[in-house]
């Protein structure tokens, strides 16, 4: 029977010690993003670019929040921001699309994406 309880304890005490291995986690950053909505990745990108040490962290698996939710992603304003972030999303998404028969890629056309197509563009 002491063999038995001594058993038990070293058990309990493996336990402990386990658990408290797989939760005891620090990550040290200079900034962090909470959310992955099209603002949020756009944070979390210019703060990347600034050689600051960026996390974002979204919930679930998809960036891009309402912009990328869609059937068929349609995004009629912020034409005429030809820089940035915004500027440089609208050009990868033209560029995908470049060869595709039908789709308009002039440079104040409305921006037409699959969901998944903006995603990837903005997880790049």
């Amino acid at each position: 029977m002491v063999n038995l309880t001594n058993e038990k304890k070293l058990l309990a005490v493996l336990l402990v010690f386990n658990c408290t291995l797989s939760f005891a986690q620090t990550i040290k950053t200079d900034i962090l993003v909470v959310g992955g909505s099209a603002s949020g990745t756009a944070a979390a990108i210019q703060g990347a670019r600034s050689k600051l040490k960026t996390m974002l962290v979204e919930q679930g698996p998809w960036l891009g929040g309402s912009m990328t939710a869609g059937g068929m992603s349609i995004v009629e304003g912020n034409r005429n921001l030809p820089t940035g972030i915004w500027g440089e999303f609208r050009r990868r998404v033209r560029d995908f699309y470049s060869k595709t028969p039908g789709y308009d890629t002039a440079y104040n056309a409305t921006l037409r994406f699959e969901p998944y197509t903006g995603a990837a563009i903005l997880k790049k």
